[in-house]
């Protein structure tokens, strides 16, 4: 999970505008977020 939260964020980062995601693991509960909630 953090690895690919590692390559949202990049990919976010490399925009022009304001970008937010969040990602569970239905299975294992474990979140992410990237100004989400």
């Amino acid at each position: 999970m953090d690895n690919l939260a590692r390559q949202l964020n990049r990919l976010c980062d490399e925009q022009p505008f304001y970008t937010g995601w969040y990602l569970k693991d239905l299975q294992t509960g474990e979140a992410a977020d990237r100004h989400g909630a």
